[in-house]
């Protein structure tokens, strides 16, 4: 295994680049979309799949990254490379404290959605070694579950599907027209990831920079599907120091691109 939060489940290997996604563009800019707004992206797809999921597991996969709220509000700058932070420069232990704060802010919502996320976040292999995470959430994992009953019951079968539709979500960010192709990760090919948990195969094109076809159509939309993807621009550069940093993201230009989802003629 790789460094960083890579997946192990059900034959899927994938790593998050940024701490906030972000896609380098042909010309010359850093798109930022934030790990929140990605992650609702996920629960947009998952609410029209077919057949369907249930709505608890449908609203887990639109809150996975809700507690990178706080977090993508802003960029921080890595001093040796000179742009905004990579993920996996930044320290564990704060991470580890993101995910332990957030995953208590889900569990004032629902033990489900805690249980859940909880999973999903210790399943990376950035922190499968993270001693301080895994007890922590394991001991939460084991109250939840004494206070309900069957909590643990199909958990395994959820956290593929959460990091499917992770990964599927990510793609439609990063992987647009107009992308350096040499920045991203080979983990966003389609034949990495394009088999979904219930063993059907999904075939990716991009047939414009805002329409992507998908086959076998899996929506439940006969036709097309409509996504509104919400950006902040700034220039793909050195940065001097962290003002420098923050006066660019004061002044990014925000995008707002509306996606189509359209059937995939093969």
């Amino acid at each position: 295994p790789g460094s960083g939060p890579d997946c192990f489940q059900a034959g899927w290997r994938y790593r998050y680049t940024e701490i906030m996604l972000i896609r380098h563009t042909t010309d010359g800019h850093l798109d930022c979309i934030s790990q929140e707004q990605h992650a609702l992206l996920s629960g947009v797809l998952a609410s029209a799949w077919r057949p369907a999921l249930s709505p608890e597991l449908v609203q887990v996969i639109g809150l996975h990254d809700t507690p990178w709220r706080s977090i993508d509000t802003s960029v921080r700058l890595n001093p040796e490379t000179r742009r905004p932070h990579d993920f996996l420069d930044w320290p564990l232990d704060d991470k580890i404290d993101f995910y332990i704060a957030g995953i208590d802010q889900l569990e004032t919502i629902h033990p489900f959605l805690a249980h859940r996320v909880s999973l999903h976040y210790v399943s990376f292999a950035g922190t499968i070694d993270a001693r301080r995470l895994q007890v922590h959430e394991l001991a939460r994992r084991q109250r939840l579950e004494q206070h309900l009953p069957g909590l643990g019951e199909d958990a395994r079968g959820d956290l593929a599907w959460i990091k499917f539709f992770d990964v599927l979500s990510l793609f439609i960010c990063l992987h647009r027209p107009g992308t350096q192709s040499e920045s991203l990760p080979p983990w966003l090919s389609p034949d990495v990831w394009s088999t979904t948990p219930d063993s059907h195969d999904v075939d990716l094109a991009w047939e414009t920079n805002d329409r992507l076809g998908i086959a076998p159509w899996p929506f439940v939309s006969d036709r097309e599907m409509e996504l509104t993807l919400v950006a902040r621009s700034i220039p793909d550069r050195d940065y001097a120091d962290q003002p420098d940093l923050d006066s660019a993201w004061t002044h990014a230009r925000q995008t707002i691109s509306n996606l189509r989802l359209v059937p995939l003629v093969i």
